[in-house]
């Protein structure tokens, strides 16, 4: 009943997942993002010259393409997922914080919402992956003086500094910069008014957008870091007098510091050691043996 119960929540996420892949290629193919497109599977998706392209034809198109890749994935996401909770695994949250925090220093400016919305997703994928290495190398021994060695050796790469991500104007004149902070106040966009102020021709045409920074950076005026530790994020400094002229700084997002002790630290580097043993790369679909499996493409 429980193997019946999986297959069918399986295939009814397969059928959605067609159906939102058919309506994200329905619109971007016309530059028209729109998901509350009404189909009925009687009448035509498309017309050239007259010609129809049928309901029943796309979803087989789609599933052709992608429905078995789609279907496998779900299932390896499944897979772990009743595992991990059979064998009542679970992942350190200091870990999870530092692996999110290291994605998010690859993403450019993002809006609230959006920085949000990708933490949660990062969040989940994480701890998938986690539980995957954590689930094929469970037979893999690691002696005690093994995790500590490795620790010790490489243990300050796991400590995350505080880190700011940041855009800038710079302008030689304080006249220039009160009427910048006047347009500011006013809600002009901070990008804009790099791209039609700032000195800083680097940056300019990329709205004065400067990346993650840390406090020991050389690379930007230490008075960025510090105006910023008292900004929360998505607002903007007062004008700042530094070596390159007056700046006013923007911080887009915050990451706090993430300091692991060796207890917090100890699963994780069983497991990186471990996988380090491995030959192949961890693959969801060689823990399918340890559930009753089925799909369609038996």
């Amino acid at each position: 009943m429980r193997r019946k119960l999986v297959l069918g929540i399986i295939l009814g996420l397969l059928l959605t997942n067609i159906v939102t892949l058919g309506l994200w290629w329905w619109n971007s193919s016309t530059g028209d993002v729109d998901y509350s497109v009404d189909f009925e599977s009687r009448k035509p998706v498309a017309k050239v010259n007259g010609e129809k392209i049928k309901y029943k034809d796309w979803l087989s198109y789609l599933e052709n393409q992608y429905g078995k890749k789609a279907l496998q994935d779900m299932i390896d996401t499944q897979v772990i997922k009743q595992l991990a909770d059979q064998e009542d695994l679970s992942i350190n949250k200091g870990v999870l914080k530092l692996e999110v925090s290291l994605l998010a220093t690859m993403e450019g400016p993002l809006s609230k919402d959006a920085i949000k919305d990708k933490k949660k997703k990062w969040a989940k994928e994480v701890t998938e992956r986690l539980y995957l290495e954590e689930l094929v190398t469970r037979d893999i021994s690691v002696s005690e003086q093994e995790i500590r060695a490795y620790y010790d050796k490489y243990g300050d790469q796991y400590n995350f500094s505080p880190t700011v991500q940041l855009s800038h104007i710079i302008v030689s004149d304080e006249g220039v910069a009160d009427k910048i902070m006047e347009e500011l106040d006013e809600g002009t966009s901070f990008s804009a008014l790099a791209q039609k102020y700032s000195l800083d021709e680097e940056t300019k045409s990329s709205g004065g957008y400067l990346g993650f920074y840390t406090e020991s950076s050389s690379f930007i005026p230490s008075e960025y870091y510090e105006q910023t530790q008292q900004l929360d994020d998505h607002t903007y400094s007062q004008p700042i007098q530094t070596t390159e002229g007056i700046a006013i700084v923007y911080l887009h997002h915050y990451l706090p510091e993430v300091d692991l002790s060796y207890e917090q630290l100890h699963a994780h580097i069983r497991r990186e050691i471990a996988l380090e043993r491995m030959a192949d790369h961890p693959d969801a679909s060689k823990l399918w043996n340890d559930l009753e499996v089925e799909w369609i493409y038996q």
